[in-house]
């Protein structure tokens, strides 16, 4: 095997996942968008907006190429987002905070010691147990949950639950969290 078949070729193309929310439009209040181009991401943008006067602010922009060559796509994002429990109201419209989505990477570097792409790395090789995971994230949730419950926050009102690799409703969250003996 030559190394030119080991390692495919980069392509010319710069793609880019990006996100932007429309500044303005009622219908879009809290919603972001998150697409996938191989070229300028606001060219990308004006064209799928085509010659309506809609105002629009990208807010991520970041490259889509994995260490490997290949890279990812908005619906590699979109599915993780969906398994997340974040909202999707239409096509590739999210309910999320970009901010929570910017800062993420630094804050789970600081409490992990990995970035998030060496934890993807490890997630893709199956190095961690799932069914351990979930649990660490539910008890970690509750926890968090509760103290902010305390303090009159119930900032996941009425929303699904993201755990590690699996989305519980909120019944389903309250129902465990319920029946647990301590």
């Amino acid at each position: 095997m030559s190394r030119k078949e080991f390692f495919p070729p980069r392509p010319s193309t710069n793609p880019t996942i990006y996100a932007y929310e429309l500044v303005g439009v009622g219908t879009h209040i809290g919603l972001i968008k998150i697409g996938y181009t191989d070229r300028d991401a606001q060219k990308r943008v004006k064209e799928q907006l085509g010659t309506a006067a809609i105002q629009y602010k990208i807010a991520f922009e970041e490259s889509a190429m994995k260490r490997d060559g290949s890279s990812s796509t908005d619906h590699d994002i979109h599915r993780h987002l969906r398994k997340q429990g974040f909202a999707n109201p239409e096509g590739e419209w999210f309910k999320c905070s970009l901010k929570i989505t910017r800062s993420e990477p630094g804050l789970f570097k600081r409490v992990t010691g990995l970035s998030v792409r060496d934890f993807e790395l490890l997630v893709s090789l199956g190095v961690f147990n799932s069914a351990l995971m979930n649990d660490a994230v539910y008890k970690f949730k509750r926890y968090e949950d509760a103290s902010l419950e305390y303090i009159g926050i119930n900032k996941h009102q009425g929303e699904d639950i993201g755990l590690f690799d699996t989305v519980l409703s909120r019944e389903e969250y309250q129902a465990t969290f319920l029946n647990e003996e301590f």
